[in-house]
């Protein structure tokens, strides 16, 4: 078969395909939880994440802390006794 050959096939195959609309399309979606609101001085705190392999399938989602090596502003988050010791000894960047 000639290069322009698979050429045309290929194209025919592609006009028969069932396309995928945006409602039946994966997502994924993320948060960003950070010591503060200056991006010069204040640091990531935590990401949390949601995903959906295919409409109407299950949604995984996780969280994840980072020790910011620094105490978040009081003002900006609150937190638990328990989730401020688990900052504590959560991995640095």
């Amino acid at each position: 078969m000639s290069e322009q050959n698979d050429i045309e096939a290929a194209l025919e195959a592609r006009h028969f395909e069932q396309r995928m609309t945006w409602k039946q399309a994966p997502w994924f979606a993320w948060d960003l939880e950070t010591t503060g609101h200056d991006p010069t001085k204040d640091r990531p705190l935590q990401y949390g994440y949601a995903r959906q392999e295919k409409r109407g399938g299950s949604i995984v989602t996780g969280e994840v802390w980072i020790n910011p090596e620094r105490k978040p502003t009081d003002d900006f988050l609150k937190l638990t006794p328990e989730e401020l010791d688990g900052i504590r000894i959560a991995p640095t960047i």
